[in-house]
């Protein structure tokens, strides 16, 4: 350990190197759930039933 006060670029390299693999490991733990609920969206917007087409009324 260096004394006070002086710079430990062993330390900050390990540091950043766990603030990285902790931000990697959240993103893999949270985009597959992001997809799948986008594709829930999807489906459930393409199997939506469309509403029945109302005859317009003729401007006779």
């Amino acid at each position: 350990m260096p004394p006070s006060g002086t710079p430990d670029p062993v330390g900050d390299a390990l540091a950043w190197l766990f603030i990285a693999l902790a931000i990697f490991a959240a993103l893999i733990a949270i985009v597959p759930s992001l997809i799948v609920l986008a594709l829930e969206g999807l489906a459930k917007v393409k199997h939506r039933p469309s509403p029945p087409l109302e005859p317009r009324p003729s401007a006779a």
